[in-house]
């Protein structure tokens, strides 16, 4: 039992990194394009509250979305589903 316990919280834990780094991707592509929280939510139509919790990795866009925040951050949604900001080598080009 404690196993299943164990590996249920190891993939707990690799789905929150994963929000995480797309959270901090969103954040990245964000400033990179000189938008504010507030401009790039109102440009989405969703509210603030909801774009912080998407950049802090608490919830996840739908794709939809995420492709809305791609094209308004001016990248692919491949790009953005991909980057890893915490990486040294992790770059906006």
């Amino acid at each position: 039992m404690a196993t299943i316990q164990a590996k249920r919280r190891k993939i707990g834990r690799s789905i929150v990194q994963r929000n995480t780094n797309l959270g901090a991707a969103i954040t990245a592509a964000r400033i990179k394009c000189r938008l504010s929280q507030q401009e790039l939510a109102e440009r989405l139509e969703i509210s603030v509250r909801n774009l912080g919790l998407f950049e802090a990795g608490k919830r996840v866009p739908p794709l939809g979305l995420l492709e809305d925040i791609a094209r308004e951050t001016k990248i692919s949604t491949v790009k953005l589903l991909t980057m890893i900001p915490s990486n040294p080598k992790f770059k906006m080009d």
